[in-house]
């Protein structure tokens, strides 16, 4: 074979799988590949070998093999473009807090892909996932048929790695931010690009689903099972923060809002609170035509700003950086993200809309959002004035009300560096003569990363 690379081993033990291959649990280790074909498409190699020697691998054969750009829903779905990386093949019980029935186990592969389309997504690699049925095949491998398939990331995080945490039983994942500087002024900052905070993935199950409009009733990121009552089931891959980065709240200043209905639209109606370091949950009642979310980094004088807004007709989750940094050349893209809110029965007389739930970190440039538990972004924005610190509400569209609720907010999170100095960037050396002398002194990643915090406390831990 003519294959764009043979990398990223991934090996655990898999009973699922040697169920499929020899009808009960034979104690094989299983290790996947990243791969892919030259002009054909991408593939999932998969090796096999015995408790009893981790030497010894015998390959059987492509887990997953599709064409090239392949995709199960091309505005939901995102690209399997025409090589893998860094991929995890991996089952997950779905459980009752969550939803599920606690017996029903579901097979999933999170893929980091190149060479894609990239027209709902700025960088030539992707993020994504897909749920499959496990088969066999005539020649004794195993393969994954794909039932669904989502976006992991919808932001700059890529390499999306895991693991299973026995004591807690859980399956962990976190990945790399890239930086959205476009390399310039690199040398300066000192440092390129981020890990995620730690990640549970979870099987979320949302029972009594009504409203089901043709694009829900396509394949995505999701399954649905019809109900004999009119209703759905609907089942797709969850992911939150892990529990322990409440830690990081430790010695914090905890701020706890009103709630704040708006009838009329307004660009920014200031929170009051101001910081470049924070975690804020909220949820939001969003009529049809109206928009509505928050602006972060905002400057004083309004040059430097960054909006995030969900427009439910749309159904995006909208990330618009247009005014992030007055430094011209970092990236100013607008990240969109596809989200729906769904609609259940409650009883036999009401029906409940699903509120935009967001949780959001902010640690100087790096942003991570969190959307209902099923939706993640993360990116990075460079604020360029002091003052970029400013933080508000912002309400658009035509609709007749936004009511914003449950606003929380814990500023100047735990320190994971309290020693490192507050500014890591380091004296130009190579960058051209045209980057401006502020950009030496740049102080974008101030030493509060709790992203590493975090990782670190899990290796303690385990």
């Amino acid at each position: 074979m003519n294959i764009t690379g043979w990398r990223d081993p991934k090996f655990e033990r898999w009973p699922e799988m040697d169920i499929v291959l020899y009808g009960s649990d034979q104690g094989h280790y299983y290790m996947t590949i990243s791969s892919g074909i030259r002009d054909v498409g991408p593939r999932l190699l998969l090796y096999q070998a015995s408790i009893n020697d981790l030497t010894n691998w015998t390959y059987l054969g492509p887990l997953i093999s599709v064409p090239g750009n392949y995709t199960l829903n091309k505005i939901w779905s995102g690209s399997l473009g025409y090589n893998f990386e860094v991929s995890n093949a991996f089952s997950l019980l779905e459980k009752a807090t969550d939803g599920g029935d606690n017996q029903t186990v579901h097979v999933f592969a999170s893929l980091g892909t190149e060479g894609g389309n990239t027209t709902l997504h700025s960088s030539p690699q992707w993020s994504v996932w897909i749920k499959g049925n496990l088969a066999k095949t005539s020649n004794g491998s195993g393969i994954m048929n794909i039932v669904a398939s989502g976006v992991a990331d919808w932001g700059d995080t890529y390499a999306l790695n895991s693991f299973y945490d026995a004591k807690e039983d859980r399956r962990i994942f976190y990945g790399w931010v890239k930086e959205a500087h476009k390399n310039y002024g690199q040398r300066a900052f000192g440092y390129n690009g981020q890990i995620t905070l730690p990640r549970e993935v979870f099987v979320q199950v949302y029972n009594n689903v009504i409203n089901i409009h043709e694009s829900l009733s396509q394949p995505g990121p999701w399954t649905l099972i019809p109900n004999i009552n009119g209703t759905y089931t609907w089942k797709t891959l969850g992911v939150r923060p892990i529990n322990e980065v409440i830690k990081l709240r430790q010695n914090s200043t905890f701020v706890r809002l009103m709630s704040q209905t708006f009838n009329q639209t307004t660009e920014f109606t200031s929170l009051n609170v101001s910081s470049s370091n924070f975690e804020m949950k909220a949820n939001i009642n969003i009529s049809y035509n109206a928009t509505a979310g928050f602006v972060f980094r905002r400057s004083s004088n309004g040059l430097e700003y960054t909006t995030l807004i969900y427009d439910p007709i749309s159904e995006y989750l909208i990330l618009n950086r247009t005014y992030s940094s007055l430094i011209t050349r970092f990236d100013h893209s607008t990240i969109y993200a596809k989200h729906t809110l769904l609609t259940t029965v409650v009883d036999v007389n009401t029906t409940q809309k699903e509120l935009l739930s967001l949780h959001i970190f902010l640690d100087n440039s790096l942003l991570e959002i969190y959307a209902n538990n099923r939706t993640a972004m993360a990116t990075h924005i460079y604020p360029a004035l002091s003052d970029s610190i400013g933080f508000g509400y912002t309400v658009g569209g035509h609709g007749k009300s936004v009511i914003f609720s449950n606003v929380s907010i814990w500023f100047n999170l735990k320190n994971a560096f309290p020693k490192r100095p507050a500014n890591s960037s380091i004296v130009l050396v190579a960058d051209s003569n045209n980057v401006p002398a502020t950009s030496s002194a740049l102080t974008y990643m101030s030493g509060s990363v709790f992203v590493l915090f975090v990782l670190y406390f899990l290796n303690y831990k385990y």
